[in-house]
């Protein structure tokens, strides 16, 4: 949320406090779950894990709509109970990748759940931060008044003062880059919506697939009598393993 105000305002000093405290929380967070993996005895990894580790488009909109509901319940305001729901909203987006992540690490170092949990981090990252900018540009956040009373807020922290001052600084308080800020925003949205595009159609192919196994099983067998069956998708072959109460034609 802190990220995407920064972005709204062109603050910098806001914009390196919430990214630091970003990263030390992402750092804390696969640590922790990594250190709890390390400790157990089993290593196997379950279906919940592996569904963190295959992201596609679907997951970005549901890191929008994150983003979404957590900035306008701030920007609406109210009591303890109504602040809570954005961290809510956004922890179950971004929290199972971080722990799949801490899994990953603590398994073994295994660097394909990693790199598939962190690209739904990514992703839920990305969006949230993208609906967080969109909201708080459109209720006026990047307003000249706003903009004071956050300089009131950091004048006595004196990294603020040194920023303030600085170069960049200037550049981006500039209300002519807001016309950057979108495009980078848009640039980090198109580039993970590539990959996760991907991912889809591959779920779409394996679930027409799947069905096309399921129908040709049927001509061969009565689904009544199939007690189990496996179907696994390799790039040239399917395998097919059933256990049937009735014989299956070689």
């Amino acid at each position: 949320m802190a990220t995407g105000l920064a972005l709204a305002l062109g603050d910098l000093y806001l914009g390196i406090k919430a990214v630091l405290n970003l990263f030390i929380s992402v750092a804390v967070s696969v640590a922790f779950s990594g250190l709890l993996v390390w400790l157990l005895p089993f290593h196997s990894a379950t279906s919940e894990i592996l569904a963190r580790t295959n992201p596609n488009l679907l997951d970005l909109g549901i890191g929008l709509l994150s983003g979404l509901a957590g900035s306008v319940v701030i920007c609406r305001g109210g009591g303890d109970g109504v602040t809570v729901l954005p961290g809510v909203a956004i922890a179950v987006a971004v929290m199972p990748p971080l722990c799949a992540m801490g899994f990953g690490l603590g398994g073994g170092l295994n660097l394909e759940i990693m790199g598939g949990a962190g690209l739904l981090f990514a992703t839920n990252l990305v969006a949230i931060v993208a609906s967080a900018f969109l909201v708080f540009l459109m209720v006026g956040m990047s307003a000249p008044e706003v903009r004071q009373a956050m300089v009131a807020s950091w004048r006595h922290e004196s990294l603020a003062r040194i920023l303030s001052h600085s170069r960049i600084a200037r550049t981006l308080a500039a209300g002519g880059q807001l016309r950057w800020r979108i495009p980078m925003l848009l640039i980090l949205l198109a580039s993970i919506a590539v990959p996760l595009r991907r991912a889809l159609l591959q779920v779409a192919s394996e679930t027409l697939t799947r069905g096309t196994v399921q129908t040709e099983l049927k001509r061969f067998v009565p689904a009544d009598a199939i007690v189990s069956q496996q179907v696994s998708l390799g790039k040239d072959d399917i395998a097919i393993r059933v256990i049937s109460t009735r014989g299956i034609p070689d």
